[in-house]
């Protein structure tokens, strides 16, 4: 809805205050037309004389009033002046002259009287009402008041005092409720008043009104409505929208709504007319929602109900990616749900590389909006997310912050549901705005480290569609296996083709390989950033796809061979965006998802995930079952695996030397470590590798956190 008003000096001729955009993308209503209002010069006070009511701005209509002072009469001229529609005063101007009778200065008609006075009266939105004040004294002085402040001559918030002190409210509405009262001065001495109550009384035309409802979601409900008079007719509004019998129900003045959804949550209004169309009253009642339905989440969260079969890769049968070179790519295997190559027309998008998704192939997706008063257009699309079940939304924590590093407020933060194209308020999109913000205790704006965060919406989606619904997370078992085999995911998004660029109108998709760790921590620089053990890495060597700026907090998803997508990492950070030899990096969700269930989140998978890797099994206690010896005398030259085998999937391992409590990252040529962590292995071992070297494993679930240590003692002896 956008609102106009006229300028100061001008005033409205026609047209509609208010326009609303209906669902055709048309403006309902007529454009405001403002005319210059005409106004007279200020009036000077003649002589002796005392005035009445009579403040700027002196518009047409304008009336001001003289009287005498005490002490003398008036001989000529005209108590009131009104100002005219060419901006010239009406009447002459009064004329006092001292008074030579015998009647005291100042003193009040002892036979004035009122001869009509205002009631106390109720009245309904749209009423005329027209309050008699008349007095014995044709020449005394008449001045109104609402609730003890002066009324002046002419038109004040749709409230009239015309040339003859005569009060007119034309169309009635609540603001003009108060305490009104008609007073008669004799110069500046009151004399008598009359005070009335005007009370709004909306129902004050109906027998029946409607009352406000709490429902359940699919209910019936009956919105009752009667005026008084039988003649009258009943029409029904929505959010300030006409209903059209077809869209609803309506019989003998009530309406019916039947299997009710989230979309009928509104204020309901019920319209009484006469028989000639005028609307006599108007009264307002309320649907709510009670909770939702409480929808089982593994039995819809991945899956995918509006796209073509995508050729995505599944786990069953993983291919281990065994260079992160992107050339020769096979184009089908690329191409899971998009289209080929963008479609005309279209600029270019902001998942780096990607192609165009096809509508409603992530309905997981959330898009994040920030509102930057200082901008021309405030409202900013800042980051992706993804939907976990009714009430909660995962993202990256450093989305929650906006560029001067403050918590954004939840007032300036808004979320989208189902979006696809950026220019066009589509049927399926929802909004709904954050009711609470959660940033992980631990983040670390420095490096990144623990970049998640959770967003809380209030109401609910009460429903899920084709094109909003959750995306399941992968339990920490999967999650290692898919990290040991480094298959291909999804990244979807609206983020930036490049730093420098636009964004984009469609949303983009990109399949990326995951990169063995190794890999990942030699391509960042100490300048650059760091790798920490809550992050994985994920692109190509050379500058040909990745993720980028306005990505942020979207899925690292894939394809499991249940038919449904599952998410292992949130888009994170990189350096530039498809730089040859940079990868991009996410939050590994498995380390976190004992934190999402201490918050009350739904952690989803399928039931087949679920048996094929049930994670109940994975409370018991954490130890090795494969381990090298504590002391190990080598000679120089020996290859030597140090082995650090734990006993459950889910456990991470690092590896430490000598007191060092920083993991080992840069190994010198000839040492590394052997996926999927768990070796740590000299090609020639040296005299000068002789050390303490230990492994730690450590996992984090529903018991808590568990860390076991083992230490070995590495002697090398001449050869």
């Amino acid at each position: 809805m956008c609102t106009y008003s006229c300028m100061a000096g001008y005033m409205k001729i026609e047209g509609n205050d208010s326009r609303v955009c209906d669902e055709h993308g048309e403006w309902i209503g007529t454009p405001i037309r403002c005319e210059q209002v005409i106004q007279c010069r200020r009036l000077e006070t003649p002589p002796h004389a005392l005035p009445g009511p009579c403040s700027p701005p002196y518009n047409t209509g304008k009336m001001c009033t003289y009287s005498c002072m005490a002490g003398y009469m008036k001989i000529e001229g005209n108590d009131s002046r009104v100002c005219d529609e060419h901006g010239e005063w009406i009447g002459t101007p009064i004329r006092c002259e001292q008074d030579s009778g015998t009647r005291a200065p100042s003193s009040c008609n002892p036979d004035l009287a009122f001869l009509e006075e205002p009631h106390n009266l109720e009245a309904a939105e749209g009423d005329l009402l027209e309050p008699k004040c008349r007095v014995s004294d044709q020449d005394a002085t008449l001045t109104w008041f609402k609730d003890r402040q002066t009324l002046d001559s002419g038109a004040v918030n749709g409230i009239f005092v015309d040339q003859y002190n005569q009060l007119i409210i034309p169309s009635f509405n609540a603001r003009h409720a108060g305490l009104y009262s008609c007073v008669v001065f004799s110069g500046d001495r009151e004399c008598i008043r009359s005070e009335a109550n005007i009370t709004f009384n909306p129902r004050s035309y109906f027998e029946f009104v409607p009352e406000n409802a709490y429902v359940n979601f699919g209910d019936d409900h009956q919105f009752q409505c009667s005026p008084i008079e039988i003649a009258w007719s009943v029409i029904w509004e929505k959010d300030g929208r006409p209903l059209e019998q077809g869209d609803v129900f309506i019989r003998r003045g009530n309406l019916y709504l039947i299997d009710i959804r989230e979309g009928n949550e509104g204020q309901y209004t019920c319209v009484a007319r006469d028989q000639f169309g005028r609307t006599k009253g108007r009264v307002h009642a309320w649907l709510y929602l009670t909770d939702p339905p409480q929808i089982d989440i593994s039995t819809v969260c991945g899956t995918i109900t509006y796209w073509k079969e995508s050729k995505a890769q599944t786990t069953p049968s993983p291919a281990i990616v065994a260079s992160t070179e992107a050339a020769g790519i096979d184009e089908d295997s690329s191409n899971w749900s998009s289209e080929s190559m963008n479609v005309a027309g279209r600029s270019s998008g902001r998942v780096t590389g990607g192609n165009i998704a096809n509508r409603g192939s992530a309905p997981y997706m959330v898009r994040i909006w920030e509102n930057k008063p200082e901008k021309w257009d405030p409202w900013t699309f800042t980051c992706g997310a993804t939907l976990l079940d009714q009430r909660w939304i995962l993202t990256a924590a450093h989305c929650m912050f906006d560029k001067h590093g403050n918590l954004i407020t939840k007032e300036n933060m808004n979320l989208f549901f189902g979006d696809y194209d950026s220019n066009v308020l589509e049927e399926s999109e929802k909004s709904r705005q954050p009711a609470e913000m959660i940033v992980h205790e631990d983040y670390d704006k420095t490096n990144y480290d623990n970049d998640i965060a959770l967003i809380r919406i209030d109401p609910p989606l009460w429903e899920f569609t084709p094109y909003i619904r959750p995306i399941c997370l992968a339990p920490g078992v999967l999650a290692s296996r898919i990290m040991e085999t480094n298959i291909n995911g999804r990244v979807t998004g609206w983020g930036q083709e490049s730093l420098k660029s636009q964004t984009n109108q469609f949303m983009k998709e990109v399949e990326l390989p995951i990169v063995d760790r190794q890999t990942c921590e030699e391509s960042v620089d100490e300048d650059e950033g760091e790798f920490t053990d809550n992050m994985f890495c994920a692109g190509y060597h050379s500058a040909l796809q990745d993720a980028c700026s306005g990505d942020s907090g979207g899925p690292f998803a894939f394809r499991h061979d249940d038919g449904r997508w599952y998410q292992v990492g949130i888009v994170s950070w990189g350096v530039g965006c498809a730089k040859e030899g940079e990868y991009g990096f996410y939050t590994s969700i498995s380390r976190y998802l004992h934190w999402l269930r201490s918050k009350n989140v739904t952690v989803a998978y399928s039931l087949k995930v679920e048996r094929q890797f049930n994670e109940s099994q994975l409370s018991e206690t954490l130890f090795f079952t494969v381990r090298s010896p504590s002391n190990f005398t080598v000679a120089a030259g020996s290859v030597v695996d140090l082995e650090c085998f734990p006993n459950r999937f889910d456990a991470s391992v690092q590896w430490f030397i000598g007191n060092s409590i920083r993991p080992v990252r840069n190994l010198v040529e000839g040492v590394r470590i052997l996926p999927p962590g768990l070796v740590l292995h000299f090609d020639a071992v040296e005299d000068r590798f002789s050390g303490i070297y230990s492994c730690e494993a450590r996992v984090d679930d529903e018991e808590g956190e568990q860390v076991i240590r083992a230490t070995f003692q590495l002697q090398v002896t001449a050869a």
